[in-house]
């Protein structure tokens, strides 16, 4: 790995750990990964950066070596259940859409409350 995305990694370990908040995944196979996410809820800042966010426009922002797998599969199904820890109360959503961040380590992921 180069400096530069020595670098980049770092950032992005460093601000999903200090800002974020603990998603968790249980894959296929019975294998639960857990980590660090940036996550976006409705009730935060209506807009940060361009992006608006919505009621139905819950986001969150994983390091793609954390869940591997995670990003091929929600972009194979409609729908693939997680979990986000937000101050203690666990909250149940289905990833919906994978996007990659421009930064080649992360995977924006649109999230839809799980009923």
């Amino acid at each position: 790995m180069n400096i530069f995305d020595a670098a980049m990694a770092a950032v992005v370990d460093t601000t999903s750990s200090v800002f974020g908040y603990t998603a968790t995944w249980v894959k296929d196979d019975d294998h639960t990964y857990a980590a660090p996410v940036k996550y976006i809820d409705k009730a935060g800042q209506a807009k940060l950066g361009e992006v608006k966010f919505g009621v139905d426009n819950w986001m969150i922002e994983i390091k793609d070596s954390d869940f591997p797998g995670l990003k091929d599969l929600i972009n194979l199904q409609t729908k693939v259940p997680m979990s986000i820890n937000v101050r203690g109360t666990i909250i149940n959503f289905f990833g919906i859409v994978a996007d990659p961040v421009s930064d080649g380590f992360c995977t924006s992921i649109k999230l839809r409350l799980k009923p």
